[in-house]
């Protein structure tokens, strides 16, 4: 599955660098190891979407529990830049893709 995302600055540059190979999220999308995460650079002083984007797999994830610290309803998402693989992704849908998409 892919999840549209907002991810704000200084993030979304260390992400795109490779610096950042985590996310901590909500976990309302019900994430999975496997799942893609297609970042949308976004201005929240300015309430609007930049044109960068950045696609990332999940990797790893720790649900929230108290046993680990993380707050229930959250998780942390080990992530690294995706890799194309033709039979994973249809390049056709995922140019589609509408910064309109939940975020």
């Amino acid at each position: 599955m892919i999840h549209n995302i907002k991810c704000v600055n200084p993030f979304f540059e260390d992400v795109l660098e490779g610096r950042k190979t985590f996310e901590v999220r909500k976990n309302d999308r019900r994430y999975k190891v496997g799942d893609l995460l297609l970042l949308h650079e976004y201005n929240p002083e300015r309430e609007v979407y930049m044109k960068r984007r950045c696609l990332v797999e999940v990797t790893y994830m720790i649900k929230g529990t108290s046993l680990y610290g993380i707050r229930k309803g959250y998780a942390i998402l080990g992530i690294r830049n995706f890799e194309y693989d033709p039979e994973r992704l249809d390049l056709e849908k995922f140019n589609q893709m509408n910064v309109d998409s939940k975020k």
